[in-house]
Formats: structure tokens, sequence, C-alpha cells
């Protein structure tokens, strides 16, 4: 995967997340990005969905954050079958470059 493929994609998952981000008004969902982002590039994209559909749920997480991964687990699912296939490498990079747009938007 060419790197303007992984920023090509990574726009693409930015552009869905901002969506849900600026309507819900929340200033801390890069944090909690960056959190999923890293266990996704560790543990694999499956994985990393299913812990974001069980914390969107958890009763033992306040509002705010389990909202934040309400809208990670429905962007990831939405783009499963693009971001699944991806090697471990390139999946870091393109949920990397992710963050990099999250952090930017707030300057």
């Amino acid at each position: 995967m060419t790197v303007e493929e992984k920023v090509e994609l990574a726009q693409k998952i930015f552009q869905r997340l901002q969506k849900h981000v600026q309507r819900r008004g929340s200033s801390k969902f890069s944090s909690e990005w960056s959190k999923w982002s890293m266990y996704a590039s560790r543990r694999g994209f499956a994985r990393a969905l299913a812990m974001a559909k069980v914390l969107r749920d958890s009763p033992s997480l306040r509002d705010e954050p389990k909202g934040q991964y309400r809208v990670i687990a429905q962007v990831a699912e939405a783009l499963r079958k693009e971001l699944e296939p991806l090697a471990p490498s390139d999946l870091a990079d393109v949920l990397g470059y992710v963050r990099w747009m999250l952090v930017a938007e707030k300057l």
C-alpha cells in the first residue's frame, strides 16, 4: 500500500469520524482514538473492533467514553472491508494518520 493510498483511506475515516464527533461535541475523542488505534495496531483490527463494541456498552465507563467507543465501533464496522485485510504496519500507519488529522483539527 502506497503512502498516498494510506492517506486517502485515513481521510475517508477522518471524514466519517468528524461527522459523528462534531455532532457529539467531544473534545477528548482523539485520546480515545489513540488508545483504540494502539490496541488495533498490536492486536489486529478484528480484536480492536470487538473491544470497541464491548466498551460502547460497558456499564463501567462514563457516558462520554462510551459514546466515543460507539462512534469508533460504528465507523470501523462501516469500513471493515477496507481495514481488516490491511497488513499490521499499514493499519498502524493509516490509524496514525487519522490521529494526526484529529489533533490538527483542534489547532
